[in-house]
């Protein structure tokens, strides 16, 4: 998909308000949850996560090397609220 249908170009857009998804993004903190492993053991633990309701297996990033190691890794972000 190109990236010209993503924008919204329509006349009647209105600024973000404190009660819109752009401003509730604002107000939390994103944490970055990084596995850097075996193949196998990155696998592993993100299985187990998601067993225990931690992360959904969607919400990790592809298998890459780790670029001083060359091990595998893999890096997830939630987002808390911290009012």
């Amino acid at each position: 998909m190109a990236a010209e249908e993503f924008i919204d170009d329509r006349a009647d857009s209105t600024p973000p308000t404190a009660s819109t998804p752009a401003e509730y993004k604002r107000d939390r903190d994103a944490v970055r949850i990084i596995l850097i492993g075996s193949r196998a053991g990155v696998t592993q633990i993100i299985q187990t996560l998601y067993v225990k309701e931690f992360a959904q297996v969607h919400e990790w990033s592809p298998l890459q090397p780790e670029p001083i190691t060359g091990k595998q890794m893999s890096v997830a972000t939630k987002r808390l609220n911290l009012q």
